[in-house]
Order: C-alpha cells, then structure tokens, then sequence
C-alpha cells in the first residue's frame, strides 16, 4: 500500500536533512509514521510538506520526502500581509503534480489549517482529512481572553502598518476558516479523536465517514514519570505556542493569585514562548503587570525531552487554553503522569476525566483555576491518585502499535468502500 501524507508541519527526519535551517516540529506525526512503517512492511509513504529551503525530493528507505517551498521574499510577505492570504496561490497545483507523480493509493491529509485539503475535487484518489484545530471554532474564539480594542489600543502603529499583530492575523484566520468549510463540505471521511471534533465535523462534512483515532506520542515522554517533588519551592509548567487563544493572560491571573498564598515559594514555568514574544508583551499589558517577574520563567523553544523533563520535575500542569481540540501537551502531562489542571474547552472533556485524571474549571476563570491549582499543591494525596490515574489512561490511549493498527485498518475500509 502506499500513502501519500500531506502535512503542516515536516517530520524530524526532514529537519535533519535540511541542516537544521529550520525549527524541529516533528511532534506527533513523525511518531506515527515511525509505528506505521515498524508494524506495515508493505507500506510506503509520500511526506508532502511546506519548507523555507529544501527544494528537492528525497527518498529515504520507504519515505518520499516533497518540499513545498514556501518561502517569500519581504516585498511579497508584506504584500500578502495586508491580502491576509494564508498559502502561495500555486500550492494546490504542486500538490496535484505530486500526487500524480507519486500515484498514491490513499491520500491522508494531516489538519484543515493550510490550502492541501483544497486539492479533493482535483484529484481521483481516496483522500481522509485527519483533524487537528477546527478554525471555524478558533476564529470564534479569537477574542475570547483580550478583546479586539484591547489588542488595537495596545498594538504598535508600525506593526499594524505592516499587516503583523493579532488583528490581521484574525483576518487571515477567518479566510482560512471560510477554505477550511469548503474543503471539510467535499471530503468523504475525516479521522478524529474528540466529541467536540465529531460533532463540529457533522456540520462542516456532513457527507463523510468519522473514523476515531488517537495519536501517537513522542518517545520522550514514554520514558519519564512524574514523582511528588521533595522541595520546599512549588514549580507550575505550562507550554505555549504564541497563539492569542491559549489564554496566557488567564494563566498569569492564576499565578497571582496562587502567589498571594504561596508567596515567592511558587514558580511559574513556561515552555515555547519568550519574554519579549509579543503574547507575553500584550497580556502584561492587559493585566497591569510589571515587566520582569522573577517567579516567571520563560524556556523559549525547548525540544521534547526538555519539556519531558520539565513535566517530570513540575508540581502541577496548567492549560488555560480557551478553545482546544485534543492538545497534545496535555496527553504529554498525561503520558508522564504530571497532576494537570485544564480549561474545560473544546476536546478536552474527552481526554480528561474531571476529579479524576486532573481538575477542569470554566474557561478564563483565573479564580477557578488558581483555586484548583492550590487544591493539587495541598493535596499530595490527590494530586497522586490523579497522576496515576491519568498516566494509566495515557499509555492505553496512545499505543503506537494499536494506533498505527486503527489509521491502517481505516486505509484498508477506504480503499475497499
């Protein structure tokens, strides 16, 4: 069998080959596809994915590798900017030539995020849209945390000028959002893992198949376990990737106010962003915050096995998240066991049972939040019940061997349908 996977972001082997120029975003897929070629001897993939330098297509054992070029220069970025277009107008066609080059059995097409599940109706091939955000929700939820006169009144002039900030990216949002309907009303099966995304996809594709499954998770985080901390300083972790949405002005309301009880004994720790990210920089702003803040520690990029580590050593995992599909930074705090109280948004009531694989609390309630955060730093007992409990369900959920069985059987029921 041989599948042809398009996907937003590349694998760890492509990073590898293309000399580090860019960011690692392996993630989840490169899992995936590590289990699927280990358990299926006879399958073969094709890996299209947007890059900034590799131009040439590889093959490495089983794996073709297509580099979508995506790079552009300032002229055209800052002319695209203000058009609020989210792809090169000439993706789809190389998407196609790639695809009758290569003569796929199965096209899987990884997230509604980017222009590749526009290719459908230009194709003769079983195609699966894997789900990952749904930006006709997120674009809803935008403004959820801050709201629009906030961001304007707090935005530099120059910024907005040149069509940057999160107002214009809003704007590309919502396009997307509007592609993101017309690719989801032609597909004919979606795979998802979530209640929330099964029930937005029987509005959005209301003529395809829902296939459950869940994801695979990176082999990092199988190997670490979380342990009660014996120090007297309290450690909070949380991961962000700078989007507004995530609700990191919540997270820090949180932090104050845990901090009013636990003094300077509490850190906040937090992975993916940096102090001067402008996220950071507009949710000070928005809370009357100071500038510097010991107690707050921002890691910037860190890769899977410093998160990992990160997870092990923290006393809670926050996710303060508005809107979410199955995040995997939470099955991460679950994988290694991390006591994890979340936003109870989106997907996340059904990978996380509430009281009893971590506490959920109404989203962008800081109150609520610190509250259940203080109730995990008091309750060693009930913060390891909780570890357990969700480790547990972690390991059954994301075994790679039964995941890589489900997207194979779901190949096999399409190519037969």
């Amino acid at each position: 069998m041989r599948a042809l996977w398009f996907c937003n972001v590349p694998t760890y082997d492509v990073w590898r080959i293309d000399r580090h120029d860019e960011p690692h975003h392996g993630g989840w897929i490169d899992s995936l596809k590590n289990a699927m070629l280990s358990s299926y001897p006879d399958l073969e993939l094709g890996i299209a994915f947007p890059a900034m330098r590799l131009r040439k297509r590889l093959a490495v054992g089983r794996v073709t590798l297509f580099p979508i070029l995506y790079r552009r220069s300032i002229l055209v970025r800052g002319f695209t900017n203000w058009r609020h277009l989210t792809d090169p107008l000439s993706t789809i066609s190389i998407c196609t030539e790639i695809v009758r080059w290569y003569k796929p059995d199965i096209v899987h097409v990884f997230g509604t995020e980017m222009v590749f599940g526009s290719l459908i109706p230009e194709i003769d091939v079983p195609t699966t849209i894997h789900l990952q955000g749904l930006l006709t929700v997120y674009s809803r939820m935008w403004f959820r945390g801050i709201s629009p006169w906030r961001h304007l009144r707090h935005q530099r002039f120059l910024d907005f000028l040149l069509g940057r900030g999160y107002i214009h990216d809003y704007l590309r949002i919502k396009k997307a959002a509007r592609r993101e309907r017309d690719i989801l009303g032609n597909c004919r099966s979606v795979i998802g893992r979530t209640d929330w995304d099964r029930r937005v996809s029987s509005i959005l594709a209301p003529h395809a198949r829902y296939f459950h499954c869940d994801e695979t998770m990176r082999r990092e985080f199988w190997e670490k376990e979380w342990h009660p901390p014996k120090r007297q300083e309290r450690v909070l972790f949380s991961t962000f990737n700078g989007a507004i949405y995530k609700g990191l002005e919540t997270l820090l309301e949180a932090f104050n106010l845990v901090r009013m009880r636990y003094g300077d004994c509490v850190i906040l720790k937090i992975a993916g962003i940096g102090c001067n990210d402008r996220v950071v920089s507009l949710s000070r702003k928005v809370l009357s915050l100071k500038r510097d803040d010991a107690r707050v520690v921002y890691l910037g990029s860190v890769n899977a096995g410093e998160v990992a580590n990160e997870l092990a050593e923290a006393d809670v995992f926050v996710h303060p998240s508005h809107i979410d599909n199955s995040p995997n930074s939470i099955c991460e705090a679950m994988l290694v066991g991390t006591p994890l109280v979340s936003t109870n948004a989106g997907g996340i009531p059904s990978i996380v049972v509430n009281n009893e694989q971590g506490l959920l609390v109404q989203d962008g309630d800081a109150i609520a939040m610190a509250a259940a955060i203080m109730e995990l730093l008091s309750n060693e007992a009930f913060a390891g019940m909780l570890s357990r409990s969700a480790r547990a369900c972690a390991q059954m959920r994301h075994a790679p061997e039964q995941i890589s069985a489900i997207v194979y059987s779901i190949y096999s029921q399409m190519l037969q349908k």
